[in-house]
């Protein structure tokens, strides 16, 4: 007779804890993978699944396979960058500031990376940008880092822990890592300090520069990581 698949149940994200400790308790082993948005606890009778309420829209799935399909198909090499290469956060604490800043934006910044270096088709792009709505198409693009740390216990104590990390990710660290280039050149820094950052016609210009010069940045960046 074959072994039915342990079923699964569904949790909130916010009172795990005390639960973890009662099912390392009860059961000889357990396996438990986490990521930044769910925590999946595993025994040989049941799955629990505990998420964050956000949680992942259909259309959010679709634009991430989407974007697998394209890039498999593209032929190109996933690209040699992991978060390690990746600014984040560029601010010199050594320097002077204004008291206050404005925001300056890029419209659809990673979908247009990934297009630009031919990654996406055109038709995938235009549904990234026209049929679904912003937080999806992060989402959808930040699925190609999803990376789970997995931790397995026997007896309550933990034996062994791993890293699984998607194949696809050096594509994600590649658009914030050439997005962090492009912000941070010298060019990009004197044209916007150019600009009263006030009209909001001017912070259009400024965007709208950034993304038509993002072309020649993220080329070089893929020549380099291939």
């Amino acid at each position: 007779m074959k072994k039915k698949d342990p079923i699964t149940l569904h949790y909130r994200l916010g009172n795990e804890r005390n639960f973890l400790n009662s099912i390392l308790e009860k059961n000889e082993k357990v396996t438990i993978r986490r990521t930044n948005y769910s925590l999946k606890v595993e025994t040989e009778r049941r799955n629990y699944l505990f998420s964050s309420g956000a949680g992942v829209s259909r259309k959010a799935f679709a634009g991430y396979n989407k974007i697998l399909s394209d890039i498999k198909k593209s032929g190109l090499e996933v690209p040699d960058v992991t978060a390690r290469d990746v600014k984040y956060w560029w601010f010199d604490e050594g320097r002077e500031y204004p008291a206050n800043f404005n925001s300056v934006d890029i419209n659809a910044a990673y979908p247009t990376a990934l297009y630009r270096v031919g990654a996406i088709t055109k038709k995938t792009y235009r549904y990234l940008i026209d049929e679904i709505p912003k937080s999806d198409r992060l989402r959808c693009v930040g699925m190609l880092a999803t990376q789970k740390g997995v931790y397995h216990y026997e007896n309550g104590q933990l034996v062994d822990f791993e890293v699984d990390k998607s194949d696809y990710s050096g594509w994600f660290f590649m658009c914030a890592s050439s997005l962090a280039t492009l912000w941070t050149s010298a060019d990009c820094a004197t044209r916007i300090r150019s600009y009263t950052i006030g009209s909001m016609a001017l912070l259009w210009r400024v965007t709208l520069w950034i993304v038509f010069a993002s072309s020649s940045i993220l080329d070089t960046k893929v020549r380099w990581s291939q």
